[in-house]
């Protein structure tokens, strides 16, 4: 089945190095503004989409399978998120939605309403200061104003 070799993948994934330390309750260890950071959040942005690309050619019992992997996935990578935004600060000091901030916005945008609510600010800043497409801001607007009252199977 498709979705246990997503989870030998996350597995994998989750054995690197960053993943290890935040896992185990250490800190980062990592210099910000550099390759290894964004290396990082490349690598979280691909846990983020690997399980949901699947979403739509499962059926009800495999669908219903995927979700606790989903969400300890997710779980996941609000730890390390929250790690490099602590050590590194908001990643949108650069270009117009990097790969970092798409990232970061993707993490908030399939977490809990209260997890949301602690990016909220820093994703309407980067928003105004035009680091994110209106469309894509849109979509995080409309969820988090429904209170994210469902579980984050979708997008």
């Amino acid at each position: 089945m498709k979705y246990r070799k997503g989870r030998v993948q996350i597995l994998l994934l989750l054995s690197l190095l960053p993943w290890a330390q935040i896992c185990f309750g250490q800190k980062l260890e990592i210099e910000c503004a550099t390759e290894e950071t964004k290396a990082i959040y490349a690598n979280i942005l691909k846990s983020d989409q690997q399980l949901r690309s699947q979403i739509p050619s499962l059926n009800k019992k495999d669908l219903s399978e995927i979700r606790d992997q989903l969400l300890a996935s997710d779980l996941q990578n609000q730890k390390i998120l929250d790690e490099l935004v602590k050590k590194c600060g908001w990643p949108d000091s650069d270009n117009f939605f990097n790969s970092s901030l798409e990232a970061a916005f993707l993490i908030v945008h399939h977490a809990s309403y209260e997890y949301q609510t602690k990016y909220a600010a820093l994703l309407k800043k980067s928003f105004d200061n035009g680091k994110i497409p209106k469309e894509v801001f849109e979509l995080f607007e409309q969820r988090y104003s429904r209170g994210n009252n469902f579980l984050p199977v979708n997008n």
